[in-house]
């Protein structure tokens, strides 16, 4: 009878989940505290995922290359929590906690430039024709479709100034030579093959770069192949995820995986505490405890 019941609670609950799924797809977003990428095997969670998603994501950022971890900053020698991507470095600064500037960006465009042409910079620049804004902070000037996606992806604060003109420069990652220009925090590269399209001006992926030369070839944890229907994090360092047959268990960075859950199709997850979650779906419910785990089916 109990069994009966429990397994009633769990259909309800999973479907109530599927139902409202769609229609709150937005808020979901909008609340969720932590987003997976199959991808690389990183996670990013709050604040820096709500930084991710408001300044670009994907686009912008790119998929995370590590997991959250301290560095010292080589722009002030003051150790950060960061984040690295493939074309950014994010930094929480914790003394503008609740304001814009909690989450800053390395300035990987200004570090890669230093060292890659010195104090002379790169040669045979030439400044832009097409609608110039010149910047007498650093002498420099942006023009036509690179000023443009500057000041439709974040301006001063995303890419911060022009550190030189336009420029030809061959790519370390692909060997093609693009024309690029130089900001404190980003580099322009042009794609003519897809002039007029969203994709004409692209980031170069100074967080690979910089990652490589610091650290070596990017971790890569084994990723998760599975297919999740629901997530919960209870911190940065506890959540958990369930999907058809599996639930993971998140803790100290590492996501693993629960045994004996063949034939429940887990949708939703919620924790209590770390030592107490609930999940449910169409075929059963489960629960986690101090003492272990439990389950039921339909």
């Amino acid at each position: 009878m109990r069994s009966s019941g429990w397994c009633r609670l769990a259909f309800s609950l999973g479907l109530v989940w599927a139902l409202s799924a769609g229609a709150i797809a937005s808020s979901a977003q909008a609340q969720r505290s932590a987003l997976y990428f199959f991808e690389t095997g990183h996670t990013i969670f709050r604040p820096f995922l709500t930084y991710w998603e408001q300044q670009g994501g994907l686009a912008q950022f790119g998929y995370p290359l590590t997991d959250e971890f301290q560095e010292i900053s080589l722009a002030d020698g003051t150790v950060y929590r960061v984040q690295y991507f493939e074309r950014a470095v994010l930094e929480r600064h914790p003394e503008y906690t609740g304001t814009p500037a909690e989450i800053l960006l390395s300035l990987l465009g200004r570090e890669a430039y230093q060292t890659r042409y010195g104090a002379a910079g790169a040669p045979n620049q030439h400044t832009s024709t097409d609608s110039p804004r010149l910047f007498a902070e650093t002498g420099h000037s942006i023009g036509g479709v690179f000023r443009a996606y500057w000041e439709q992806h974040g301006g001063l604060a995303q890419q911060g100034y022009p550190l030189s003109e336009e420029f030809q420069e061959t790519s370390a990652l692909d060997g093609k030579t693009y024309t690029v220009q130089y900001f404190e925090r980003a580099v322009f590269e042009l794609h003519p093959e897809y002039t007029g399209i969203a994709n004409e001006v692209l980031l170069s992926q100074l967080g690979t770069y910089r990652y490589q030369a610091k650290y070596g070839a990017p971790d890569r944890p084994q990723p998760i192949t599975e297919d999740l229907m629901g997530l919960d994090m209870l911190s940065d360092q506890e959540g958990w995820a369930v999907g058809d047959q599996m639930a993971l268990h998140y803790h100290a960075g590492q996501w693993e995986k629960e045994p004996g859950l063949v034939g429940l199709r887990l949708s939703s997850v919620s924790m209590l505490s770390a030592t107490d979650v609930w999940a449910a779906g169409f075929s059963g419910f489960w629960h986690y405890d101090w003492v272990g785990m439990a389950r039921g089916t339909c």
